[in-house]
């Protein structure tokens, strides 16, 4: 099986070289986030910065699986074409650069001359990836065809650098070390002040609501949402409440861009389908999180985080962790009333010492400068 897909594989990927009789586009630059799902993370923020440089001329396309729903952005000058399709093979394989934040299939076959910008869509190294989660023959030709493609990857920390050029095949010389573009605006404060207030009107919530944002991890059973439905809710704002001093609390919950946006938690506003994860950091005075990378962006806000992570015996057998959780700065949780101890208890100095040092450990290179050296790297490119 794993033959006749490698072969399958090579076969494609000749094929689609018959778009190389069309002339590579100079000025073209393609963009997908998440597979085609959404609008949203590095890609829309490199995108939204070129575009208020006025560009060269710049001639964007951006790939959805669902392209109907993005239709605003032909407004902002962009094409948009729906994944997988035949115009997305000709854009993707005439475009100069192609920007992702999760990869591009290993059966599109770019041009030497070609630019390719991985993002990726999590900073750190906390939850193992790549070789570490999946081992075959089949996986690891796949992982080297597309480490071969990429012109340049994105990384948020030394740690990252590290751990990704191991389990993705990718040459350490190939890694841009100077933080995720998304997390630029965590840097800016007016900036960050206009997307609060922008995810605040738009769920209809009052300045004077505090908001906890929920957003646990992907499971290696995608079906396995269990352990999501766990945290019990009025006990967490309790002890908001208790802590933070504050009477008016709103939780938030999001679920994986894997899972279906639809399944929900009782007494909380489902924002599943929200694009753009990185305006809900924004709005959120608090966040609860369990393995997932957001936790990472959030460090950068200086405001509390909490891990509630019931399965963490369970997660760590099946899918472990390239920094082990106990050296994670947050207040770790298995429980409920292990949750509402660490709320109640939290010692912001303390936590804050815990932040720079894991800044420090992780090594990172977040700066809110990424944005603007992509965008000038592929202006350059474009020229």
């Amino acid at each position: 099986m794993i033959i006749l897909k490698s072969i399958s594989l090579t076969i494609i990927r000749f094929l689609l070289k018959i778009f190389y009789i069309i002339p590579l586009n100079k000025r073209k630059v393609l963009f997908i986030a998440f597979d085609g799902r959404q609008y949203s993370c590095n890609p829309k923020y490199i995108f939204e910065y070129l575009k208020n440089q006025h560009a060269l001329g710049m001639k964007s396309i951006w790939v959805f699986n669902k392209p109907d729903q993005f239709t605003f952005l032909t407004d902002e000058g962009a094409k948009v074409v729906r994944n997988k399709s035949i115009s997305y093979l000709y854009h993707i394989l005439t475009s100069k650069v192609i920007i992702t934040n999760a990869s591009i299939g290993s059966y599109i076959p770019l041009r030497n001359s070609q630019k390719l910008i991985e993002t990726w869509h999590g900073g750190g190294a906390y939850k193992k990836t790549g070789r570490d989660v999946q081992q075959s023959s089949f996986k690891d030709k796949t992982l080297k065809i597309i480490s071969k493609e990429i012109t340049r990857f994105i990384s948020s920390s030394r740690k990252f650098t590290e751990t990704k050029s191991k389990n993705h095949f990718i040459p350490k010389e190939k890694f841009w070390e100077i933080g995720m573009p998304r997390n630029d605006v965590l840097f800016d404060v007016e900036k960050e002040k206009e997307l609060r207030n922008k995810v605040r009107e738009y769920y209809n919530i009052d300045k004077d609501t505090k908001l906890v944002l929920y957003a646990p991890t992907l499971r290696n059973d995608k079906t396995d949402t269990s352990s999501f439905e766990s945290l019990n809710v009025e006990k967490l704002l309790n002890s908001l409440r208790e802590r933070f001093k504050s009477e008016k609390w709103i939780v938030l919950f999001r679920m994986h861009y894997l899972l279906d946006p639809s399944k929900d938690i009782e007494n909380t506003i489902n924002v599943s389908e929200y694009n753009d994860s990185q305006e809900l950091v924004c709005a959120s005075d608090v966040l609860i999180s369990d393995y997932s990378s957001i936790m990472w962006d959030f460090t950068f806000t200086k405001r509390p985080c909490f891990v509630f992570a019931p399965d963490a015996k369970k997660y760590e057998k099946e899918r472990a962790f390239f920094t082990p959780i106990d050296e994670w700065p947050y207040p770790v949780s298995f429980n409920n009333s292990q949750l509402k101890n660490n709320i109640v208890n939290f010692n912001e100095e303390y936590y804050y010492a815990d932040i720079e040092r894991h800044h420090k450990v992780q090594g990172s290179f977040e700066t809110g400068n990424a944005t603007r050296i992509v965008a000038e790297h592929i202006i350059n490119w474009i020229k």
